[in-house]
């Protein structure tokens, strides 16, 4: 138990420094670009981001489930720019050319991706991308057959 705790808050405390290095002007590339990316996008969480830094104290304010999120934004964003694996640019480029803007196209890779990572944590098994590449297959068929209920990132509470 003591291991679960530990990891998050060293997770928490990694993204939280990438959150307050970008907000001081430091120069971001890479997975730390992809992150603060995430995190520019969710302005409903900036306030959470800015009041637990100081402390580091307040893990009870729910920013837990609001991390994981935000590193599975971050995860669909790095594999998009390192254009690996190819099918996820596919269906990334598929979204975007039926008019989704690029933070939700991004969104609805992610979501596949947190049901992949739920699924091999419930399941005692291994990431499979093969299997992650199906499910986003599936959310952007989804998508694309009822663009109305297409949510926009800007509004969407969590």
């Amino acid at each position: 138990m003591q291991d679960a705790k530990l990891q998050k808050a060293t997770l928490l405390s990694f993204t939280l420094k990438v959150w307050k290095d970008y907000r001081r002007g430091v120069p971001m590339s890479g997975h730390n670009a992809a992150i603060v990316y995430a995190m520019r996008h969710h302005t409903e969480w900036w306030a959470e981001w800015d009041l637990v830094y100081p402390a580091m104290a307040r893990p009870e304010i729910g920013i837990e489930n609001h991390l994981i999120h935000i590193h599975h934004d971050a995860e669909v964003k790095t594999r998009l720019d390192n254009k690996e694996p190819k099918q996820l640019s596919v269906l990334y480029q598929m979204l975007r050319d039926k008019g989704c803007d690029e933070f939700e196209s991004i969104h609805t890779l992610a979501l596949a991706l947190t049901e992949e990572t739920w699924f091999t944590r419930e399941n005692n098994q291994s990431f499979n991308m093969d299997r992650y590449v199906e499910r986003a297959a599936d959310y952007v068929k989804q998508t694309l057959a009822r663009p109305h209920l297409v949510r926009s990132a800007k509004s969407k509470s969590y």
